[in-house]
């Protein structure tokens, strides 16, 4: 009787004890379910976006359904913010403030995350101070400075970073020699990248993409060929309308970086007269064009006349310009010229090759009229390539152009 005493005890003790648990356990998660409904309020409150673990990623990520794991802000003012209230999550593990007004001091407050593994800064005013204080987080692996005022210091502090195995150093102040100190397993998306040559250029990208205007794809690589850093905008016609956004591609244009592309489906919609250089121009065709409704081609390029000069102008379109094509060849400092799927007569041709002294002549899927009547290149050093054009008429081309190279389109190069 004793024995089984002691044993209708020790079942009462150990219900109890599972009770107790069970009831501290209660406690707790509505603890974190309280915390977590804080923490998204104010996300929401300071315009940001709440990422939650679902029930079926509990095993993958280790934590509770429901848990806050990611923090989103684009383009949100936040400098007189503090994060205090967010990072009380210690659940989060992904973090994006790109083109935000973000500082050193946020830095500080993040650097309390002990699962923060991938945060995004692009285009936001963390300084070599903040990511040295990034640097001590103990789960970091992606890192994205793409464009920040940070130099071989913040390098130096990565360095140390033993969890990290991206990051982003794009149009920043970080050297070669102070890429080439990061440690080796590290992947560095910066290398082949030029550094942005002024910081009123550097503002006027990150200020273009608190804007809303900017996309990942604005900075182009730099070529082996050396070919400069160049910021594509894919023009809309409201923007000349903005005197702060036409003030800051007037930086872009004087440093030689400014590349605009033009939906002709929707020409003229283009720059009138405030821009005073542009790297290049493509013109390229979305939609069908009615000819009933376009604008006469004199009309369609007569804002352009009011431009600066036009380093190289691109045509990807899968129809012949006609008259269009030869206004916009008197755009002023052409040095380039690429075409594709365009019909070429002698008069096109003299207008390529002779009256316009260009440096380089690409045609691309282009064919080729009357060829015996063209005029044979003077000009030795003008390059001058032919891909994909009809294999029968290249023999013929090659008689007036011999310095020409001949060959077919790469993959990144179809349109």
């Amino acid at each position: 009787m004793a024995f089984r005493h002691t044993l209708a005890s020790l079942g009462l003790m150990t219900g109890l004890l599972i009770a107790g648990t069970g009831c501290g356990r209660s406690e707790q998660d509505l603890a974190r379910r309280a915390r977590d409904a804080k923490v998204a309020a104010e996300v929401h409150r300071l315009g940001g976006e709440v990422t939650q673990v679902d029930p079926e990623d509990v095993a993958d990520t280790g934590l509770y359904a429901g848990a806050v794991a990611g923090v989103s802000f684009q383009c949100c003012d936040l400098w007189d913010s503090s994060l205090a209230e967010i990072v009380q999550a210690d659940t989060i593990t992904y973090v994006d403030f790109r083109q935000c007004s973000f500082g050193d001091h946020h830095a500080r407050q993040l650097a309390s995350l002990p699962r923060l593994t991938t945060v995004r800064l692009s285009d936001t005013d963390i300084t070599d101070e903040g990511v040295r204080l990034l640097s001590q987080l103990p789960a970091l692996e992606y890192l994205d400075l793409d464009r920040c005022q940070i130099s071989d210091a913040a390098a130096a502090s990565l360095a140390s970073a033993r969890n990290l195995r991206h990051v982003g150093l794009r149009a920043t102040y970080v050297t070669p020699a102070g890429i080439a100190a990061l440690a080796p397993q590290l992947s560095v998306a910066g290398s082949q990248w030029s550094t942005v040559p002024s910081e009123a250029v550097r503002l006027a990208m990150v200020r273009i993409s608190r804007m809303g205007l900017f996309i990942e794809d604005n900075l182009s690589e730099v070529r082996d060929d050396g070919e400069p850093l160049t910021f594509d905008v894919e023009w809309g016609g409201q923007w000349n309308q903005d005197a702060r956004v036409m003030e800051h591609f007037q930086t872009l244009s004087q440093a030689g970086l400014l590349r605009i592309q033009v939906d002709m489906s929707s020409f003229p919609a283009v720059p009138d007269g405030q821009l005073d250089s542009i790297a290049e121009l493509v013109f390229y065709v979305k939609s069908y064009i009615d000819p009933a409704t376009s604008p006469p081609a004199a009309d369609a390029v007569a804002s352009l006349s009011q431009l600066g000069s036009v380093e190289k102008l691109t045509i990807e379109a899968s129809g012949d310009l006609g008259p269009l094509l030869r206004e916009l060849l008197k755009l002023k400092g052409l040095r380039q010229v690429s075409l594709s799927h365009q019909a070429i007569d002698p008069d096109l041709w003299r207008l390529l090759t002779a009256e316009r002294e260009l440096q380089q002549i690409d045609f691309l899927e282009c064919t080729f009229e009357n060829i015996a009547a063209f005029q044979a290149i003077q000009n030795d050093s003008a390059r001058i390539q032919f891909k994909s054009c009809p294999a029968e008429q290249t023999t013929e081309l090659l008689r007036v152009a011999p310095q020409a190279t001949v060959g077919e389109l790469d993959e990144d190069e179809l349109y």
